[in-house]
């Protein structure tokens, strides 16, 4: 068995994703260089646990481009988080080291469109939907048996609501 370092396994995650160390405070400078060592700007220190599920948000938002600005952090954060007035310029602070928009430039590199609304997938494991030649190809699916002939027509009455009485 190989035995990875945190080195050595941070490397192939950001091959494949954006990754980011989150330290919570308090931190000392040992630490930091660290993981910054490791992970180069995507290292950010919170002061609370509190509001991390805003800052994980505020982070996806960024590297996918609908957060662009300062100011379109700080709407979201009061927004979502109405009570961290006092917080929001620390929180900003430590969004400044998020590359913005890399996640939308990826998508241009895809071997594929992402998936649309009405797009079909050979089965529910495929990642990208069928291209418009392969489901013009595809048979149509048998229609699914009516269960409902099945049923007894009559209903007891035993004071439960039940479907089509």
């Amino acid at each position: 068995m190989t035995e990875l370092s945190t080195n050595d396994i941070a490397q192939v995650l950001k091959k494949s994703a954006h990754a980011f160390c989150l330290l919570l405070r308090p931190v000392f400078g040992k630490e930091t260089t660290y993981w910054t060592r490791i992970y180069g700007h995507n290292v950010l220190v919170l002061d609370s646990l509190e509001y991390l599920p805003q800052l994980i948000a505020a982070i996806i938002g960024l590297t996918e481009g609908s957060l662009r600005s300062d100011d379109d952090i700080r709407q979201f954060i009061l927004k979502n988080s109405p009570n961290c007035k006092g917080l929001i310029d620390r929180l900003i602070s430590q969004l400044k080291r998020v590359p913005r928009g890399t996640q939308a430039a990826l998508i241009t590199k895809m071997p594929r469109p992402l998936p649309k609304i009405g797009d079909i997938f050979e089965n529910d494991t495929a990642i990208w939907p069928m291209s418009p030649e392969e489901a013009a190809a595809e048979p149509e699916p048998e229609p699914a048996e009516d269960v409902g002939s099945e049923l007894d027509e009559e209903t007891p009455d035993d004071g439960w609501c039940y479907e089509g009485s």
